[in-house]
């Protein structure tokens, strides 16, 4: 999970987003708009959680998988967010 986890953020900060500091088995990525950013991810196979019922609309929540699935989830990502 810690090596996940560790992919993850630096995946993410690395295409831009702000990623929050954790220690549990997610990683909250401020994404602008986290319910189009999940939509954008459904079609290629990814679920992420929309934080709007959080009370962070511009978030979303990623769960720690193998490290191979985070790394295709960032490279995902990557193009449907930044083209």
């Amino acid at each position: 999970v810690a090596h996940s986890r560790r992919l993850l953020a630096k995946g993410f900060s690395g295409l831009g987003f702000e990623v929050e500091p954790s220690m549990a088995n997610f990683v909250l990525v401020h994404v602008g708009d986290g319910a189009r950013f999940r939509r954008a991810l459904l079609p290629h196979g990814f679920v992420v959680r929309d934080c709007a019922s959080f009370g962070l609309p511009h978030s979303v929540r990623i769960a720690c998988r193998l490290p191979a699935e985070c790394q295709r989830l960032i490279e995902t990502a990557g193009r449907v967010t930044c083209g």
